[in-house]
C-alpha cells in the first residue's frame, strides 16, 4: 500500500519539513518536529554549519536525518564554477614489469619507446634494472628498481671511495719518503707505501666484479 499510495506513505512514515528558508529558522515547524534549537544546531554542527544565515534550506527527512543546502556564496567552488575542463580519471598503468616493456599498455596510454628511454636515461638506467614502472594519466613516471642491483650499486660505490682514499694516501706517503732527511722514517714512509699498493692491488678484483 504505502508503494502504490503516497497518501498511505505520508500517514505510516511522515513528511519531510522545512527548519530553515532564506537563512531563517521556521519556529512552528521546530515545534510540530518537537526539535528544540539546540538540537537544531547540534545538528548544523555535524554538517559543518555554523552560522544560520549560511543555509539556504534545512530539512528534516522522514528518517529524522536533517539534510542542509547552503547559500550559493558558500557552497565550495567546482570546476564547472571555474569554467574548467574536467577530465576523466584514468588508473595508472604498468609499462614494465620484471625488467620488460609491457607494449600494448604503452599503446593504450600513447606512450612512445623513444619517451620511456629518455625517462630512464635521465635516471641512468635501462629497461633491465627495471622491476616495475607505473604511468599515471598525467605522464609521470614511477620506477621501482631491483632492490639488489641497487644494494651492489651502493657496494661498488663504497669500494671505489675506499680505493680512491688509498691511493692519496699512497701518493701523500711517497712524497714523505721523498722529502725526509732520516733514513730510518724515509723507510718506515716506502713501507706503509708498499703495504698500501699491495692492498689496493687485492681490492681491485672486488671492485670490478659484475654483479
Amino acid at each position: 500500500m504505502q508503494i502504490k499510495s503516497k497518501k498511505v506513505r505520508d500517514f505510516a512514515d511522515g513528511k519531510t519539513r522545512t527548519l530553515i528558508k532564506d537563512g531563517k529558522i521556521l519556529e512552528d515547524n521546530l515545534k510540530k518536529e518537537r526539535l528544540t534549537l539546540d538540537e537544531l544546531m547540534e545538528q548544523l554542527r555535524s554538517k559543518n554549519v555554523f552560522k544560520v544565515s549560511d543555509v539556504e534550506f534545512a530539512i528534516m527527512e522522514t528518517s529524522g536525518e536533517i539534510n542542509v543546502l547552503l547559500t550559493k556564496d558558500k557552497q565550495p567552488v567546482t570546476l564547472k564554477d571555474l569554467n574548467m575542463l574536467q577530465l576523466p580519471e584514468k588508473e595508472p598503468t604498468a609499462i614494465i614489469m620484471d625488467g620488460k616493456v609491457m607494449e600494448q599498455q604503452m599503446a593504450y596510454m600513447g606512450i612512445t619507446q623513444q619517451w620511456l628511454d629518455a625517462k630512464l636515461k635521465e635516471k641512468s638506467l635501462t629497461v633491465k634494472d627495471v622491476f616495475f614502472a607505473q604511468v599515471d594519466p598525467q605522464g609521470e613516471l614511477y620506477i621501482d628498481q631491483y632492490s639488489d642491483n641497487v644494494q651492489m650499486s651502493k657496494v661498488q660505490d663504497s669500494n671505489q671511495a675506499v680505493l680512491t682514499l688509498l691511493e692519496q694516501c699512497t701518493t701523500e706517503l711517497q712524497k714523505l719518503a721523498s722529502n725526509s732527511s732520516e733514513q730510518q722514517r724515509k723507510q718506515l714512509y716506502e713501507l706503509c707505501s708498499h703495504n698500501l699498493k699491495e692492498a689496493i692491488q687485492e681490492m681491485q678484483p672486488i671492485n670490478s666484479t659484475n654483479p
